[in-house]
């Protein structure tokens, strides 16, 4: 071989090594770290609504990238974990070629109210809807990942942990909760929901709006909430079936902020949550929660109010998100919320009387006493909400251990009539359905409380009285007691001493259940010294206590003869309807300005659908305290301790 010849090889061979060298660095961020192939089935079972049941190969379909940040739900905090490239296959393409057959196809033919749940060999599940993978402006951001790359940092040069086994990406999602490891089955459902379908109706607008969790209905909305800041949105109005409708900006409030205070952000709430929006016409859309309250891409869902009776008013819901309009409904007329149990609001507050209760005229060791019971009750009803339990239960079980107390008057710590019995009374109200009950005057019924639930479950009554309130417990099968057992010297002398400048005290119990359920209930033993077989409002419905799923629920405690004339429990509820107050501004409404013109003395402990808490009175002290879902809790005392909690 000549020289030159050989020559021109060498040049040759070194600009190639050369060029490859340089190529090594490239502008792309993402694959300078070297990729690690996933463990775990690349098989999926395909079956729910479909027409066969098939299983998949997804490694016979193209490969997709995609780049997320990892994260974690701590508490209300989001916790990173780290940056990943995933390669893998994606669930826009492994449902492609399936054939639908909706249960519901002869009413409601659209693919809209379709979902999705991908279960993994553990039995996790996860929840995408329909419109989540086939809509998006951005495709392919579900995968399931067969092979993973660090993100690393070029400075801190963090490697984050790897997984170890294929696993679901949704790559919009900011917490990362519905990756999951190894997905093997996916379900096709569609909504159970049944909405009359109308598809001719005109003019199409709906006046108000329900918002509703779980079936149950929490909120009537005429406007976007007060607070909820407009956005605009330009964009393309573009129908799957009619194409064009426009390119006129939308201007509405997030969705995600109307929403924020009907759910509880949980790793289940996120992963199983769907919202059901459904216009006046029966069109309905599913959306996963997620995708509204979770996104890591800014593509927000717009609750649009137009007072448009022409324009198919006044709601209307725009997904920015979402390439097509289908899911755009029109009049809506009902956003519903399913979801588990775990992602569920709900809140206890609890009173154990007002009056003349000041540090000076309390030693350290009593307050603590107080303090430590009232801890112990709260939690008692606390645990049971947590646990899925009702509102009923939660008050009824912790006004029962209040009156098993002798620090309160109620039950066994009741104070003395001018005749030296213990008279007590009770009531129990459920905001579901605005059932009640309640007893007056018994003298020998240990729970009046379990007493004023059955008189309201178990007859077709509302109050009992006396003896017959007696008879009827005892049919029942209730725990009837000798008058004596309310007899204790000791505490009856120290009470005496406590309350020598303070006539009344009340014990009560307002909740809200994971299913959106209100209850109130309250129990006394009255006024020291009362004669003539006196019955103050804590057995009176709408003065002593009142609930409604629409607006709050209320105990009252305080001189009853002032709370009966004004109907202190529902005035309440009354103006928050009417006026609409919040709970707060009515709830000092009545306590603070109408009791105090009249010389009425109090308070209440209240809280709204919402879980927001109100605790005023009107007097130098009232045991009270609350504790809520979100991890929120106190008890307090005096006049200078907080008394309401506004999430």
């Amino acid at each position: 071989m000549k020289y030159s010849t050989m020559k021109k090889i060498a040049f040759t061979m070194i600009m190639l090594l050369a060029f490859t060298v340089a190529g090594a660095q490239t502008n792309d961020f993402y694959d300078d770290e070297p990729s690690y192939l996933l463990k775990g089935s690349k098989k999926i079972l395909v079956t729910g609504e479909v027409q066969k049941d098939f299983t998949i190969d997804i490694t016979r379909l193209p490969k997709h990238s995609i780049i997320v940040k990892e994260t974690v739900l701590i508490g209300d905090s989001v916790g990173f974990t780290g940056a990943y490239r995933y390669d893998g296959y994606s669930i826009y393409d492994i449902l492609n070629r399936v054939v639908l057959k909706k249960k519901n196809e002869a009413e409601f033919p659209p693919i809209i109210d379709l979902y999705v749940e991908v279960e993994n060999d553990r039995g996790e599940i996860v929840t995408f809807s329909w419109g989540e993978i086939y809509y998006p402006v951005n495709r392919h951001r579900l995968l399931i990942a067969t092979s993973v790359a660090r993100i690393v940092p070029s400075k801190s040069k963090d490697l984050w942990l790897l997984p170890q086994e294929t696993k679901l990406i949704a790559g919009n999602d900011l917490v990362t909760v519905r990756n999951i490891s190894n997905p093997v089955r996916i379900t096709v459902k569609s909504l159970d929901s049944k909405y009359p379908i109308d598809r001719e109706l005109s003019p199409l607008f709906s006046e108000t709006m329900r918002i509703c969790v779980n079936g149950r209905q929490r909120e009537i909305l005429s406007e976007l909430p007060a607070g909820i800041q407009n956005e605009t949105f330009q964009t393309v109005f573009y129908g799957r079936g009619r194409g064009i409708h426009g390119t006129t900006p939308f201007i509405g409030g997030m969705l995600s902020e109307v929403l924020r205070d009907y759910y509880r952000m949980s790793s289940d709430a996120l992963r199983h949550g769907i919202v059901v929006v459904a216009g006046l016409d029966g069109y309905r859309a599913a959306f996963t929660l997620s995708e509204i309250v979770n996104r890591n891409d800014q593509q927000e869902v717009l609750l649009i109010d137009r007072d448009n009776y022409e324009g198919a008013g006044r709601f209307s819901l725009f997904p920015a998100g979402d390439f097509f309009s289908d899911r755009a409904i029109k009049a809506i007329m009902e956003i519903n919320l399913l979801l588990p149990k775990s992602g569920s609001h709900w809140t206890i507050a609890v009173h154990g009387g007002a009056g003349v209760i000041t540090r000076e005229r309390m030693t350290p060791e009593r307050e603590a006493e107080y303090r430590a019971m009232m801890q112990a009750v709260i939690d008692t009803g606390a645990a049971i909400l947590a646990s899925g339990g009702s509102a009923l239960d939660a008050v009824e079980r912790t006004i029962r251990l209040m009156e098993d107390s002798p620090l309160f008057n109620a039950g066994k710590g009741a104070v003395f009539t001018h005749e030296g019995r213990n008279e007590l009374d009770a009531s129990l109200m459920d905001g579901s359905n605005l059932a009640a009950g309640a007893v007056a005057g018994v003298t020998d019924i240990r729970n009046p409380i379990t007493a004023a639930r059955a008189v309201m479950e178990q007859s077709p009554h509302v109050m009992l009285t006396g003896k017959g309130a007696s008879e009827f417990a005892a049919e029942k099968g209730l725990d009837i007691v000798d008058p004596s057992y309310f007899r204790d010297e000791k505490r009856y002398n120290e009470l005496q001493r406590s309350l020598k400048n303070d006539k009344h005290g009340t014990v009560g119990c307002v909740a809200l259940d994971m299913n959106g359920d209100l209850a109130a209930g309250t129990s006394t033993g009255g006024m020291t010294n009362k004669r003539y077989n006196r019955v103050g409002d804590a057995p009176v419905i709408g003065a002593g206590t009142y609930a409604n799923n629409a607006t709050c629920a209320v105990s009252a405690t305080g001189h009853g003869e002032f709370f009966i004339r004004y109907t202190v429990a529902h005035d309440i509820s009354a103006l928050m309807e009417y006026r609409e107050m919040s709970l707060d501004e009515a709830a000092r409404e009545v306590i603070k300005n109408k009791l105090v013109k009249v010389g009425g003395t109090g308070g209440v402990v209240s809280v709204d659908s919402k879980g927001n808490v109100s605790m005023p009175f009107n007097t130098e002290g009232m045991y009270r305290g609350y504790k809520t879902s979100a991890g929120n809790q106190g008890v307090f005392i005096f006049s200078d301790e907080p008394d309401k909690l506004m999430p």
